[in-house]
């Protein structure tokens, strides 16, 4: 059996105390387990002497004037490599004023200074009389170390006539700008559709082409564009050639041709034939007899084609190969010719809603920087045109800030290292001026690619590093803080397998456990269990991997094997908190808890990631969140009322559908004696959806859980414990979804489905 596929855990199952074996039983149990564990290691040990982190620490805090990029593996001190950089920084004469360090989240900032601050308290207590250690001191709450965002801001409030802007310039939070984008949205589509001229032709020519909704999509476009207009900004797109009155004129002949060779086919159950007829008779329907004086007329006609292709027929009702193959060359090159022009009739169409679009967001991105109310994508986007175009403000801002220190660099995206280049790059330079650039990161460890970040744009930034003629440096950090040689072996063993360039993924590094912080070899060992198992029923293997699994869980809850105290390192007896399981399927943790049952261990079962999307809580919520934000969902509306939170049965929804009600929140609502159920529940999520647009996601779902008293719903359970933290992941979550961009309830609930 694979080693890895023979890992068996189950996620958040904690075991609680359970009744002691006896000492027979105790003994035969671990006993196997022991067997299991000793004899069959996942991994041999693969520890080989490697050059100590101290070589690369001691570049990083000796080699100020030379620009630095440090990879640095999981749990190899990230942060504790930036702060040593900037000690030494500090020491060596540089003002405390004069450093810019970017982290990713204002958390990252904040510990970053109290760490600073806790080491230059150190060395200030061994060397009370440096002035250098002194004034960074004094002048550390006032220092940039800062996320990007907010640097970014405080660079255009320090120079808002340069980036034409007003005195005044206050950040845009993604709730103001999409509340923003609503409001002008309604007002600019009315102003246009009573203008009556070119968009409501522009919709119109859409749905003749069979485009689905083209209002929606010409907002969504429109929101598109507005998140990224930067990126847009000189564009020139290229006009499709409109080719329509041409091809309809010389579709006569052609069809005459296809005529001649559709009358050789001897059975008109062909399907080749078939598909002749069609091509024909649209052609009599539609085009013929049809004069055509402009290319909005031929585009009209060419919305009528539904299209089609010149395959299938059998050789012997077309005489054979050759005449076969010649009628269908005749059938395709009508085919061919009809959807050139029918494809360059859509991209007309399409040109035309990217316009507007374009349009409209051109005249909100001009409203936001009139008003000074700007997004993080507006500040950093005319930041870098500022910086750009005005030499003077670039080198004020250079001069001031003589080094530029980044953290999580592997999750900066292209315009971060743009405005990183032209903060370290002299106006008459074409590289990095020396020592006034140090990174840290590591590609392995990018998760933000969904919000812009590239691992290939700062490996980029890695190679102009090493290339810049000035001594550069490329190092690495690989020794391990946080765990054990065994558990760091295995971790090499399977991603050096795992992640190479050559599958899109930055090559593995191995980690090395930190000398000084070794334990015992027979701490933190990785092991595998089973036997491979000559059967197919894959039940049979998960109850095998259950009994399995509960043996061992009994064993820890019994203080039957031994494990390393996290506060001395030592050993003791196994307790039930030392026990966590993880399962990758919610098919696999019903299997371990009946086995857990059946040896009448308690336990806490928690299921994460996807599956917990599938629990009744959540669905629930979501149905009910569904309804609010769509009520045209009729589904959706359903679930909601089925739901625990309003506990509508079947009897109260065939009331109300008998009433004449719809089950749509936003619809009129019958008074027929026997719906008041449902229309109670109506009413309630009638006001929340004419709340939606006035409230951040995480509040409004707050606002609901608690107004439909879901929390308390849950004491209903033996157990309410899993419930309640569901709800509260589904806040959590919701919080986290408008963090990082989404501003409506209806792109917290895609990002939900997704």
């Amino acid at each position: 059996m694979d080693e890895l596929q023979d890992l068996r855990v189950l996620r958040g199952l904690h075991v609680r105390p359970a009744g002691r074996m006896g000492s027979e039983e105790i003994d035969a149990r671990v006993g196997t387990i022991r067997d299991v564990g000793r004899g069959r290691r996942v991994v041999k040990s693969l520890s080989t002497q490697i050059r100590s982190d101290a070589d690369t620490l001691s570049v990083i805090k000796n080699n100020l004037d030379r620009n630095i990029y440090v990879e640095a593996g999981a749990g190899t001190g990230k942060t504790y490599s930036l702060v040593e950089r900037i000690v030494a920084l500090l020491t060596g004469g540089v003002k405390i004023d004069e450093i810019i360090a970017i982290t990713f989240t204002r958390a990252a900032a904040s510990e970053l200074r109290s760490r600073i601050r806790a080491r230059l308290e150190e060395l200030r207590i061994s060397d009370p009389e440096n002035d250098r250690i002194r004034a960074a001191l004094e002048g550390i709450d006032t220092a940039a170390f800062q996320t990007i965002d907010s640097l970014v801001h405080s660079l255009l409030r320090e120079h808002p006539l340069e980036s034409g802007l007003p005195p005044a310039i206050e950040a845009q939070d993604n709730f103001a700008k999409m509340q923003m984008f609503r409001e002008r949205w309604r007002q600019w589509s009315l102003e246009q559709l009573e203008d009556g001229t070119g968009f409501s032709n522009t919709l119109a020519m859409a749905m003749r082409q069979n485009m689905t909704n083209p209002f929606a999509t010409l907002s969504d476009l429109a929101q598109s564009i507005n998140e990224k207009h930067g990126e847009l900004r000189g564009a020139d797109f290229i006009q499709p050639d409109r080719s329509g009155i041409r091809t309809l004129a010389k579709l006569g002949p052609l069809i005459d041709d296809a005529i001649k060779h559709m009358q050789r086919c001897s059975d008109s159950e062909d399907s080749l034939y078939k598909k002749f007829v069609e091509v024909v008779d649209w052609y009599t329907s539609s085009v013929k007899d049809r004069v055509c004086e402009t290319e909005d007329e031929a585009d009209e006609i060419l919305a009528t084609w539904r299209g089609t292709n010149a395959s299938g027929g059998r050789l012997g009702n077309w005489g054979g190969n050759a005449g076969k193959a010649a009628a269908t060359e005749s059938l395709k090159t009508v085919v061919d010719a009809v959807n050139e022009a029918h494809a360059a009739a859509r991209e007309v169409v399409t040109a035309k809603i990217v316009d507007y679009a374009s349009e409209f967001v051109n005249s909100i991105v001009d409203e936001r920087r009139r008003s000074g109310s700007v997004t993080y994508y507006d500040a950093i986007t005319w930041l870098i045109d500022m910086l750009k175009r005005n030499d003077g403000v670039r080198t004020s801002i250079q001069n001031r800030y003589r080094r530029v220190l980044v953290d999580e660099f592997q999750d900066t995206d292209p315009n971060q290292v743009r405005l990183v280049r032209l903060l370290t790059i002299p106006p008459d330079q074409s590289e990095i001026s020396p020592g006034s650039l140090f990174v840290v990161g590591d590609p392995k460890q990018s998760i933000y690619r969904f919000r812009g970040a590239q691992v290939s744009v700062s490996q980029a930034v890695k190679g102009e590093i090493v290339n810049d003629g000035v001594g550069g440096r490329h190092v690495t950090l690989k020794e391990n803080r946080r765990s054990t040689n065994a558990i760091i072996n295995w971790v090499n063993h399977v991603f050096e397998e795992w992640m190479r360039s050559e599958t899109g993924q930055a090559d593995w590094i191995p980690l090395e456990m930190a000398q000084d912080t070794a334990q015992p070899e027979s701490f933190g060992e990785v092991f595998h269990f089973g036997e491979p198992m000559d059967v197919k029923n894959v039940d049979t293997v998960r109850q095998a991997d259950a009994q399995a699994v509960a043996m061992i869980a009994r064993a820890v809850c019994t203080g039957a094997l031994q494990v390393r105290d996290r506060r001395n390192g030592e050993k003791r007896c196994s307790s039930p908190g030392d026990l966590t399981i993880l399962t990758r399927a919610r098919t696999n943790w019903e299997t371990y808890t009946r086995e857990f049952d059946k040896l009448e261990l308690p336990y806490t079962a928690e299921i994460g990631g996807a599956e917990v999307l599938s629990t009744q809580e959540f669905r629930d919520l979501l149905n009910c969140l569904i309804a609010i934000d769509d009520p045209s969902d009729q589904p959706g509306t359903v679930g909601a009322l089925k739901s625990t939170y309003f506990g509508c049965s079947d009897v109260d929804l065939y009331h109300w559908a008998k009433a004449g009600g719809r089950f749509s929140c936003t619809s009129d609502f019958p008074n027929a004696a026997g719906a008041d159920v449902v229309r109670d529940a109506m009413r309630e999520l009638r006001r929340f959806n004419e709340l939606r647009d006035n409230m951040q996601p995480p509040v409004l779902i707050e606002t609901f859980l608690r107004e439909r008293q879901a929390r308390e719903l849950m004491f209903l359970e033996n157990d309410p414990a899993p419930g309640l933290r569901r709800l509260d992941l589904a806040v959590e979550l919701t919080r986290r979804f408008t963090d990082e961009g989404a501003a409506s309830l209806r792109e917290c609930l895609t990002r939900f489905s997704h």
